[in-house]
């Protein structure tokens, strides 16, 4: 196992195991709360790698990206596109009878 890393509330662990046809296999652990509230993600990877380093590595980007988009706030479901201060919104939007 790789020595875990604190990205604020999360703590990010990846993990690597040598396949059976000898090049590796990642993986990463993401987990935040404390106690009984505590989540754990675990992401598992396709992709193989010919040395653990570069699996880590993969997994650390992984898990950072997966981080960043968790911050990000959500887009609503529509979302209108202003132009000139008139909305446009797609012709599903209006009944027609």
């Amino acid at each position: 196992m790789c020595p875990s890393i604190q990205v604020g509330k999360y703590l990010v662990s990846p993990l690597v195991r040598r396949g059976h046809d000898g090049r590796y296999v990642a993986s990463v652990s993401i987990s935040s709360g404390h106690a009984s509230m505590t989540q754990d993600r675990l992401m598992r990877f396709t992709p193989l790698f010919e040395s653990a380093q570069a699996a880590i590595e993969f997994a650390k980007s992984e898990a950072l990206s997966y981080i960043r988009s968790c911050a990000q706030p959500a887009m609503p479901p529509c979302v209108r596109q202003r132009t000139g201060g008139v909305s446009h919104l797609p012709d599903t939007f209006f009944a027609t009878n």
